[in-house]
């Protein structure tokens, strides 16, 4: 037998029946089978050694043991073993005492940061003006994703009752996966159907969510006092605004001889404004417009009154 095959083979007595002569067997030895690292009960610990392939490693016991299957289980067996599986398996590893990093929590919670600094800066550079809201409201719009409830021509011409609103409110909610528990409030304008005490959106809220915050738009009452305190005021006051807007509106010619009186006068060339009844409270800044310009526009009609000879003018001067 050559030296090779010596180093792959042990040679055991072995004793034959009847007194015959005993003769060795040739045991040989086995190498380092990949299979056994996936099989279910060695996974865990047992490895390959990488300069010896007739040798196995286990790596909780820190020990090289002969590549056969039945020394690989006899030493599963031991004691040692067992008592090494116990701990190394049952510990913890450092990255699992690390909470789960959420790649849409950090998206959210940054989306918020870069929202809340333009708002701050918003309001900074506009000086935290009433007159600023027109901005602001495209500014939200950048920042915030707004949920269109009414997505589709069909859906909207169902109508708006109170039902049909309330009940694409929900619907919205739900594809846009919002726990219905996280609602605690419900605001809009003042109309009937919004805010009615038996048939209304808010009704219905009250009704499935109780405890719900029902908040009625401040601007939308604001408004709807001050133009119920109006009646009481002569009508050609609000009459004059929306005659000198409408004297002027479609002229560039006449707007252009106001500039030379509010030059003369001393006073920004401001256009004057228009009264809008879907606009609430605009009519104070439209008086307040006038005001501002008072005297170029008495110069101007005293002058131009008799030139162009126009109902309106006369009117408006008399």
């Amino acid at each position: 037998m050559s030296d090779n095959d010596s180093s792959d083979c042990d040679e055991r007595p072995v004793r034959c029946i009847s007194g015959q002569a005993t003769k060795r067997l040739c045991h040989k030895k086995q190498k380092f089978r990949e299979d056994w690292t996936r099989m279910e009960c060695f996974k865990k610990w047992l490895n390959p050694v990488k300069e010896d392939v007739m040798k196995a490693y286990c790596s909780f016991c820190k020990i090289q043991m002969i590549s056969e299957l039945s020394t690989i289980k006899k030493h599963a067996n031991t004691s040692r073993h067992k008592l090494n599986f116990k701990s190394m398996t049952g510990s913890k590893s450092i990255i699992s005492t690390f909470p789960k990093i959420d790649e849409t929590a950090i998206r959210k919670n940054n989306a918020v940061k870069v929202a809340e600094i333009k708002l701050c800066g918003f309001l900074s550079e506009h000086n935290i003006s009433f007159l600023a809201v027109d901005h602001l409201s495209q500014l939200l719009k950048e920042c915030f994703s707004l949920v269109e409830v009414f997505k589709n021509s069909e859906s909207a011409n169902e109508g708006a009752t109170a039902q049909k609103l309330y009940t694409e409110v929900i619907k919205s909610f739900k594809d846009e996966k919002v726990c219905l528990k996280n609602v605690i409030g419900f605001a809009s304008d003042g109309c009937n159907t919004m805010m009615g005490a038996w048939n209304s959106v808010a009704s219905r809220f009250l009704e499935d969510f109780p405890g719900v915050m029902i908040q009625k738009c401040i601007c939308h009452s604001l408004a709807l006092c001050a133009s119920e305190a109006c009646k009481v005021l002569p009508r050609r006051c609000e009459d004059l605004a929306r005659d000198v807007y409408n004297f002027f509106k479609s002229s560039c010619k006449r707007y252009a001889q106001l500039k030379e009186f509010q030059d003369f006068c001393t006073v920004e060339p401001h256009h004057l404004l228009r009264p809008c009844q879907t606009r609430w409270l605009s009519l104070e800044m439209v008086v307040c417009r006038i005001l501002e310009q008072w005297q170029p526009l008495k110069m101007y009609f005293t002058l131009h009154r008799f030139d162009e000879r126009v109902t309106s003018g006369e009117h408006i001067y008399n």
